[in-house]
């Protein structure tokens, strides 16, 4: 069996995660797609962008030029991090020898930069006819940006790495965005300089070259971490995944020992018996969910709109229309809550599915409600008084809606457990 180097071993890490990623790509995009839409898309976009560089339009020609380096950070942003290629694995045989973990962690880093100056080199290459012909910008500032933009994206990798390997909780949050900001007005204010000041451009990107490599001598000195850059690594090599899976698979969300509302479970209503209190929690559990919340604030502000902008009677048929689907949604929400394996372990009587419907449909209709009806009294009226009058409009609304119309859509679990 051949002996195996640190080198070796690094490549072999390496390729893995080269074929890891190819892996997920071609799971997305396979021959068909590539042949139907990829090509023909790339295709389009380089007849565009000849046909734009052609005959630039006016509006191109107007841009300041600090457009351009913000477009740069934009993208380079989404490039990845470090990666140091760390295993846990490592623990058992690297952690005893301090040579190969030091060489380990000198090729992640250098592979790493390496990798974000070449994603900065085409970034910038593509966009060399565009500084030449309508900035009129010389071969020295394009070499300038290229340096400043690589040295940003440098920095900004080892920063992040830093923050996350040192930090925790909120802190790790709050420095991570400060970093970012600050380093962000470290890379435009200079580059936005290499037309009309290019003596203190250069001042800034030697200042930006010398924070990056005081970063990465702070990274390689760095020792203890070595759990916390295997878990850095990891999330690293899986943010391509990530990305590719945000659209299908909702993000699994943290369990917090007590929720951001309610947190004292406090009584939203004064009777303490049996159909109030399923109706209770009932209500909780919507207003704590990370998917009914944004649906619910979505559904409010786009009806708000919907009821102001028609002329009047139209805006009154539409704000009827948005109560009836509301009921329904919150109908069907409440009929699930009852169906649900929670509430399956409670028996529960026909009686008091039919007592809870009017107050818990009342609790999760009435925010709604009020800011349509709102909206539609300010259309209508157009004084300052339509605000308490409507909000009075839409309690008694909001009362007879949840008290009669919940019956149109059925009870619940009664209707499922007499099918």
């Amino acid at each position: 069996m051949p002996m195996i180097s640190s080198e070796r071993l690094f490549m072999r890490r390496l390729m893995d995660h080269c074929r890891k990623q190819y892996g997920v790509i071609r799971s997305v995009i396979d021959i068909t797609v590539a042949l139907y839409i990829v090509i023909p898309g790339v295709l389009l976009l380089a007849r565009l962008y000849y046909d734009l560089l052609a005959s630039p339009p006016e509006w191109l020609t107007q841009l300041p030029f600090v457009v351009i380096p913000l477009i740069l950070m934009l993208v380079i942003s989404q490039s990845g991090g470090l990666i140091l290629y760390r295993e846990a694995a490592d623990m058992l045989f690297l952690k005893q020898h301090e040579r190969w973990q030091s060489r380990l962690l000198r090729l992640g880093l250098f592979f790493s930069i390496a990798y974000q100056i070449i994603v900065a080199a085409v970034l910038v290459l593509i966009l060399t006819p565009v500084l030449l012909q309508v900035f009129q910008l010389n071969l020295t500032g394009i070499i300038l940006l290229f340096v400043i933009t690589a040295a940003y994206k440098t920095a900004l990798i080892l920063a992040e790495h830093l923050v996350q390997v040192l930090l925790s909780g909120w802190r790790r949050h709050v420095v991570k965005y400060l970093a970012f900001l600050l380093l962000a007005a470290g890379y435009l204010w200079p580059s936005a300089l290499l037309i009309t000041s290019p003596l203190w451009a250069c001042i800034a990107v030697i200042g930006i070259i010398a924070l990056a490599a005081v970063l990465a001598i702070v990274r390689l000195r760095l020792r203890g971490t070595f759990l916390a850059d295997v878990r850095e690594d990891e999330r690293q090599k899986t943010e391509l995944t990530a990305v590719l899976l945000s659209g299908a698979v909702d993000k699994p969300r943290e369990q917090k020992s007590r929720p951001w509302i309610f947190r004292k479970s406090n009584h939203l209503l004064r009777s303490r018996e049996a159909p109030e209190r399923i109706a209770e929690s009932a209500v909780k559990a919507f207003y704590r969910s990370y998917v009914n919340i944004p649906l619910y604030f979505q559904f409010t502000f786009i009806g708000m709109t919907a009821c102001y902008l028609p002329p009047f009677p139209v805006n009154v048929l539409v704000y009827l229309s948005l109560i009836i689907l509301l009921s329904y949604w919150m109908s069907g929400y409440r009929k699930y809550f009852l169906n649900s394996r929670f509430m399956n372990m409670l028996p529960l009587e026909e009686s008091t599915a039919r007592r809870l419907a009017p107050p818990a449909m009342r609790l999760l209709m009435l925010p709604s409600v009020l800011l349509l009806s709102l909206s539609l009294g300010v259309k209508i009226l157009q004084i300052w008084w339509a605000v308490p009058v409507f909000i009075l409009v839409g309690l008694g609304v909001n009362w007879w809606v949840s008290a009669s119309l919940w019956k149109v859509f059925g009870v619940g679990a009664a209707d499922r457990r007499s099918a």
